[in-house]
């Protein structure tokens, strides 16, 4: 067994998939069915994600959350927020990260690699 894909439930799947694939630098491909979007790495290597479009709106916190990696963890929340993220909260604990959330409320955690 191994992981294919993350997906992710949407009012606007199209919207949303062009929204993470601008974040991520990655591209869109059409899903198996009419209102399904891939997003998949230019290289192919990593985990895609999956946007299905669903009718009803979200209702609680996610239980579940990727977190992105970056060097610079200031630049790259800015970023997100240009692109129109909301961001929630900063920590620094063992590490530094924020959590953010995508335009249709889904939580991501951008998080700074710890400098050697």
């Amino acid at each position: 067994m191994h992981l294919g894909q993350l997906t992710f439930d949407a009012a606007d799947a199209h919207g949303l998939a062009a929204w993470w694939a601008e974040l991520l630098g990655w591209n869109t491909e059409p899903g198996p069915d009419l209102g399904e979007v891939r997003v998949v790495p230019p290289d192919g290597e990593g985990v895609p994600l999956m946007f299905l479009r669903v009718p009803e709106p979200k209702r609680a916190k996610n239980r579940f959350h990727p977190d992105l990696h970056t060097a610079n963890l200031d630049e790259d929340v800015a970023r997100a927020v240009a692109l129109g993220a909301a961001e929630l909260a900063r920590h620094k604990e063992t590490s530094r990260w924020a959590v953010l959330q995508d335009p249709e409320g889904n939580e991501f955690c951008i998080v700074e690699r710890r400098r050697q």
